[in-house]
């Protein structure tokens, strides 16, 4: 039996179809960088492509992880396979066929080549909670409170991207197989060192801790063959070279911004439970300890309110006595609560 590509599903729509091309030729070993140029085009073109693309990607990764006699199992697969499994759409389930089909029977292995030679895994961490992993390769990801990682190893690069949240990265060194930490925003990439990765809302923040790296926005890092190796002073302009204590956003609208210095001594404290503040304005800071929290935190509708700035170390491990640590340290904050799942902060104090 010969399978059908994915994409060339008849009773697919057009988003799901362009979505499970490019699943297909981002996997292959002869993608090309003007084919990346184009993917990029297409994913950020709409949420809808985007989504359906995040979408069958995991899928499949999960199918694939589960399905197979002896495959390793995804920390989070279960869980998701069960729930994966009452939604799936029609073209999914034929998706899922030709994974389980390929995996067990052995044949039509051009269909899934890509994911036979690649440790695709998903792995994640609920709302407080916290996880180390080791990669095959023997780099160890730390995962934060509600994130979420893909890794996409093959045998000329180790991929990962972060899908949400923060993780650090401790990565064992190859100098044959570079290392990439992704996000919608930009690209970290090392041989043997030790960084952090943060996606915000619009941005996001490449931190590194040990070793050097280079960081790209989102367009130069289909790029990176034609830069790699470079000296710092004959990189792109999108492109910089981090020394440990240094910082940089890549931001949703492609650029890059300046080089900053972090203190390595609070830089990694997020992995001891503690939430540093260094003049943060209140909505961010709630924005921040909401990543721990199970009740929610919200904010009266108050620029006055959400203009206030706060600093300290929060232990995040018991989220309501931070909120209380906020109440006394600003004069004129009332905290409210609304029921289990909702704890409000309105301001009472004079406008400053």
């Amino acid at each position: 039996m010969t399978p059908v590509p994915l994409s060339s599903r008849d009773d697919a729509s057009d988003t799901e179809r362009q979505a499970l091309h490019w699943i297909e030729r981002t996997e292959s070993p002869d993608f090309s960088d003007e084919e990346g140029a184009a993917f990029r085009v297409w994913l950020t073109a709409s949420d809808d492509h985007r989504l359906a693309y995040e979408h069958y990607l995991h899928t499949i990764t999960v199918l694939r992880t589960a399905g197979g006699p002896g495959a390793e199992t995804s920390p989070v697969a279960d869980d998701l396979r069960d729930r994966e499994a009452s939604s799936l759409s029609q073209v999914t389930a034929m998706a899922a066929g030709v994974v389980l089909f390929v995996a067990v029977g052995g044949v039509g292995v051009w269909a899934l080549a890509p994911f036979q030679q690649r440790d695709a895994l998903v792995y994640a961490t609920a709302v407080g909670e916290q996880k180390s992993v080791t990669l095959s390769d023997g780099s160890v990801a730390t995962l934060d409170t509600n994130s979420r990682i893909r890794v996409s190893f093959s045998d000329k690069l180790r991929r990962v991207d972060l899908l949400q949240g923060r993780s650090e990265f401790d990565v064992a060194s190859d100098r044959e197989r570079p290392f990439q930490a992704h996000t919608d925003d930009g690209m970290i990439m090392a041989l043997g060192t030790v960084f952090t990765v943060r996606r915000y809302a619009e941005e996001t923040a490449f931190t590194l801790l040990e070793g050097s790296a280079v960081v790209s926005d989102a367009e130069e890092a289909g790029r990176w063959r034609r830069w790699r190796g470079r000296e710092a002073d004959r990189l792109p302009a999108d492109v910089v070279m981090l020394a440990p204590g240094e910082t940089v956003n890549a931001r949703s609208d492609v650029t890059l911004s300046d080089v900053a210095s972090v203190n390595l001594d609070q830089a990694g404290l997020w992995k001891t439970g503690m939430l540093v503040l260094n003049g943060a304005s209140l909505d961010v800071a709630v924005a921040e300890l909401n990543r721990y929290s199970k009740a929610k935190v919200t904010l009266a509708d108050d620029p006055t309110l959400r203009a206030l700035k706060i600093s300290g170390r929060f232990d995040v491990k018991n989220p309501q006595a931070v909120v209380e640590n906020m109440g006394y340290a600003l004069d004129g904050l009332e905290i409210v609560r609304m029921s289990d799942a909702e704890i409000r902060l309105e301001y009472r104090g004079e406008a400053p």
